[in-house]
């Protein structure tokens, strides 16, 4: 499903794990937002997620898609620290959100203003 630039703007339907089938996901350079939902992870055949360019915030540090090959959620507004499992993609497909970090960008630290509530967030390397 190919949807990109076409101005779409509001949160991120849930409904959309529910095309269990669906190979490719392209949601890029729209006005989207809300959080990148857990939900996704149901979508077992997706060879392609491209979110790039939206304003989703939030974490992905859940996501898990082995099948992915193409995947890209750079310049939205995500913070978290980038999983293991989607460490095989390049930094570019992680640039330019809030405090997004980890292996492939700068390395994480832990930040709490609620000692219940951690967050990670990006420090420069030394």
């Amino acid at each position: 499903m190919f949807l990109s630039h076409n101005e779409f703007s509001g949160d991120f339907s849930v409904s959309v794990a529910s095309l269990w089938k669906l190979y490719r996901l392209d949601l890029s350079y729209n006005n989207l937002s809300s959080i990148i939902h857990l939900s996704l992870n149901h979508l077992t055949h997706l060879l392609t997620l491209r979110l790039e360019g939206n304003k989703f915030s939030g974490s992905i540090s859940s996501l898990s898609l082995p099948s992915l090959q193409d995947f890209n959620v750079s310049d939205n507004a995500l913070v978290c620290e980038i999983p293991n499992s989607l460490s095989r993609f390049l930094a570019s497909a992680f640039e330019k959100n809030s405090v997004l970090c980890g292996v492939l960008l700068e390395k994480c630290k832990l930040v709490s203003s609620d000692s219940t509530r951690p967050r990670a967030t990006a420090s420069p390397l030394s």
